[in-house]
Protein backbone atom coordinates (compact mmCIF):
# COMPACT_ATOMS: atom_id res chain seq x y z
CA UNK A 1 0.00 0.00 0.00
CA UNK A 2 2.29 2.71 -1.24
CA UNK A 3 2.14 6.08 -2.97
CA UNK A 4 1.58 9.55 -1.57
CA UNK A 5 0.29 10.54 1.87
CA UNK A 6 -3.44 11.14 2.22
CA UNK A 7 -5.79 11.38 5.27
CA UNK A 8 -8.65 13.04 7.20
CA UNK A 9 -11.81 11.75 8.67
CA UNK A 10 -13.69 14.79 9.95
CA UNK A 11 -16.19 15.56 7.23
CA UNK A 12 -17.19 12.44 5.36
CA UNK A 13 -19.64 11.75 2.62
CA UNK A 14 -20.27 8.06 2.91
CA UNK A 15 -21.40 5.97 0.00
CA UNK A 16 -23.46 3.28 1.69
CA UNK A 17 -21.97 -0.17 1.24
CA UNK A 18 -23.62 -1.74 4.30
CA UNK A 19 -23.66 -0.88 7.99
CA UNK A 20 -24.09 -4.33 9.50
CA UNK A 21 -21.59 -5.53 12.07
CA UNK A 22 -20.05 -8.98 11.80
CA UNK A 23 -19.48 -10.52 15.23
CA UNK A 24 -16.59 -12.95 15.57
CA UNK A 25 -14.60 -14.13 18.55
CA UNK A 26 -14.97 -10.99 20.66
CA UNK A 27 -14.41 -8.52 17.83
CA UNK A 28 -16.62 -6.88 15.27
CA UNK A 29 -15.74 -5.68 11.79
CA UNK A 30 -18.02 -3.23 9.99
CA UNK A 31 -19.00 -3.47 6.36
CA UNK A 32 -16.87 -1.43 3.95
CA UNK A 33 -17.87 2.15 3.16
CA UNK A 34 -16.44 4.65 0.70
CA UNK A 35 -15.71 8.10 2.13
CA UNK A 36 -14.48 11.39 0.86
CA UNK A 37 -11.91 12.66 3.35
CA UNK A 38 -10.92 16.30 3.59
CA UNK A 39 -7.39 17.73 3.71
CA UNK A 40 -5.96 18.22 7.18
CA UNK A 41 -2.96 19.58 9.01
CA UNK A 42 -1.01 16.96 10.94
CA UNK A 43 2.04 16.66 13.16
CA UNK A 44 3.96 13.50 12.30
CA UNK A 45 7.13 11.46 12.41
CA UNK A 46 7.99 9.29 9.41
CA UNK A 47 10.73 6.69 9.51
CA UNK A 48 11.48 3.04 8.90
CA UNK A 49 10.95 1.23 12.23
CA UNK A 50 12.17 -2.22 13.17
CA UNK A 51 8.71 -3.32 14.40
CA UNK A 52 5.19 -2.10 15.10
CA UNK A 53 5.94 -1.77 18.81
CA UNK A 54 8.26 1.16 17.99
CA UNK A 55 5.33 3.34 16.96
CA UNK A 56 4.28 4.02 20.57
CA UNK A 57 7.41 6.11 21.07
CA UNK A 58 6.50 8.16 17.98
CA UNK A 59 3.11 9.06 19.42
CA UNK A 60 4.67 9.94 22.77
CA UNK A 61 7.11 12.26 21.03
CA UNK A 62 4.37 13.88 18.91
CA UNK A 63 2.06 14.47 21.89
CA UNK A 64 4.97 15.88 23.95
CA UNK A 65 5.80 18.28 21.08
CA UNK A 66 2.16 19.39 20.83
CA UNK A 67 1.91 19.89 24.60
CA UNK A 68 5.14 21.90 24.72
CA UNK A 69 3.74 24.17 21.99
CA UNK A 70 0.22 24.32 23.48
CA UNK A 71 -1.37 22.79 20.41
CA UNK A 72 -4.40 20.55 20.88
CA UNK A 73 -5.03 17.43 18.79
CA UNK A 74 -7.93 17.85 16.35
CA UNK A 75 -8.79 14.16 15.98
CA UNK A 76 -7.57 10.64 16.65
CA UNK A 77 -3.95 9.63 16.22
CA UNK A 78 -3.27 7.55 13.11
CA UNK A 79 -0.55 5.77 11.17
CA UNK A 80 0.13 5.63 7.43
CA UNK A 81 1.99 2.67 5.96
CA UNK A 82 4.03 3.28 2.81
CA UNK A 83 5.28 -0.25 2.07
CA UNK A 84 3.75 -2.45 -0.61
CA UNK A 85 1.99 -5.17 1.36
CA UNK A 86 2.49 -6.32 4.93
CA UNK A 87 5.95 -6.38 6.55
CA UNK A 88 7.02 -7.73 9.96
CA UNK A 89 10.12 -5.50 10.23
CA UNK A 90 11.71 -2.47 8.58
CA UNK A 91 8.29 -0.83 8.22
CA UNK A 92 8.03 2.56 6.49
CA UNK A 93 5.44 4.28 8.69
CA UNK A 94 4.30 7.80 9.41
CA UNK A 95 2.77 8.21 12.88
CA UNK A 96 0.56 11.30 13.00
CA UNK A 97 -1.86 13.42 15.00
CA UNK A 98 -4.21 15.92 13.34
CA UNK A 99 -3.93 19.50 14.60
CA UNK A 100 -6.27 22.46 14.26
CA UNK A 101 -4.47 25.53 13.03
CA UNK A 102 -0.84 26.52 12.96
CA UNK A 103 1.75 24.50 14.84
CA UNK A 104 5.54 24.64 14.61
CA UNK A 105 7.64 21.74 13.37
CA UNK A 106 10.40 20.36 15.57
CA UNK A 107 13.57 18.35 15.02
CA UNK A 108 11.72 15.10 14.32
CA UNK A 109 8.07 16.16 14.46
CA UNK A 110 7.03 17.73 11.18
CA UNK A 111 3.80 19.67 10.66
CA UNK A 112 2.36 19.48 7.17
CA UNK A 113 -0.84 19.50 5.16
CA UNK A 114 -2.18 16.10 4.18
CA UNK A 115 -4.20 16.24 0.93
CA UNK A 116 -7.81 15.08 0.85
CA UNK A 117 -8.93 11.87 -0.82
CA UNK A 118 -11.98 11.55 -3.08
CA UNK A 119 -12.57 7.85 -2.37
CA UNK A 120 -11.30 6.09 0.73
CA UNK A 121 -12.39 2.48 1.29
CA UNK A 122 -12.91 2.13 5.05
CA UNK A 123 -13.95 -0.36 7.67
CA UNK A 124 -13.94 -0.30 11.45
CA UNK A 125 -12.54 -2.99 13.74
CA UNK A 126 -13.76 -3.11 17.32
CA UNK A 127 -11.47 -5.26 19.43
CA UNK A 128 -7.84 -6.19 19.82
CA UNK A 129 -5.21 -5.36 17.21
CA UNK A 130 -4.92 -9.12 16.71
CA UNK A 131 -7.93 -8.72 14.40
CA UNK A 132 -6.14 -6.33 12.04
CA UNK A 133 -4.92 -9.04 9.64
CA UNK A 134 -8.45 -10.33 9.07
CA UNK A 135 -9.86 -6.81 8.81
CA UNK A 136 -7.26 -5.81 6.19
CA UNK A 137 -7.99 -9.03 4.32
CA UNK A 138 -11.69 -8.19 4.16
CA UNK A 139 -11.00 -4.63 3.07
CA UNK A 140 -8.62 -5.66 0.28
CA UNK A 141 -11.00 -8.39 -0.85
CA UNK A 142 -13.80 -5.80 -1.09
CA UNK A 143 -11.57 -3.41 -3.05
CA UNK A 144 -10.70 -6.10 -5.61
CA UNK A 145 -14.27 -7.50 -5.82
CA UNK A 146 -15.72 -4.05 -6.53
CA UNK A 147 -13.26 -3.11 -9.28
CA UNK A 148 -11.06 -0.65 -7.41
CA UNK A 149 -7.29 -0.38 -7.11
CA UNK A 150 -5.18 1.11 -4.31
CA UNK A 151 -3.71 4.57 -4.98
CA UNK A 152 -1.94 5.51 -1.73
CA UNK A 153 -0.77 4.37 1.67
CA UNK A 154 -3.13 2.60 4.05
CA UNK A 155 -4.10 4.32 7.28
CA UNK A 156 -5.08 3.13 10.72
CA UNK A 157 -7.07 5.63 12.81
CA UNK A 158 -6.87 4.81 16.50
CA UNK A 159 -10.30 5.99 17.62
CA UNK A 160 -10.03 4.17 20.96
CA UNK A 161 -6.82 2.42 21.90
CA UNK A 162 -3.93 2.25 24.36
CA UNK A 163 -3.87 5.32 26.54
CA UNK A 164 -7.63 5.70 26.33
CA UNK A 165 -8.54 2.16 27.31
CA UNK A 166 -6.80 -0.61 29.17
CA UNK A 167 -8.78 -3.48 27.67
CA UNK A 168 -7.95 -4.38 24.06
CA UNK A 169 -11.48 -5.71 23.54
CA UNK A 170 -12.68 -2.08 23.62
CA UNK A 171 -10.23 -0.74 21.02
CA UNK A 172 -11.79 0.86 17.93
CA UNK A 173 -9.60 1.17 14.82
CA UNK A 174 -10.70 2.47 11.43
CA UNK A 175 -8.76 1.13 8.45
CA UNK A 176 -8.62 3.38 5.39
CA UNK A 177 -7.21 2.73 1.93
CA UNK A 178 -7.42 5.32 -0.88
CA UNK A 179 -8.89 3.81 -4.05
CA UNK A 180 -9.90 4.56 -7.63
CA UNK A 181 -11.97 2.52 -10.07
CA UNK A 182 -9.72 0.22 -12.10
Amino acid sequence: MAHEGLRSVRRTQSVHCGQAQIEEEGMSVSEVTLKKVEPMTMASIREVVSGYEDMGAHFGEIFAHLGKNRVAPAGPAFAMYYDEGYKEKDIDVESAVPVGGAAPSGDRVKVRELPGVEQMACLTLQGSYEGLDEAYGRLIQWIEAHGYHIVGPSRELYIKGPGLLTRPSGYVTELQIPVEKA
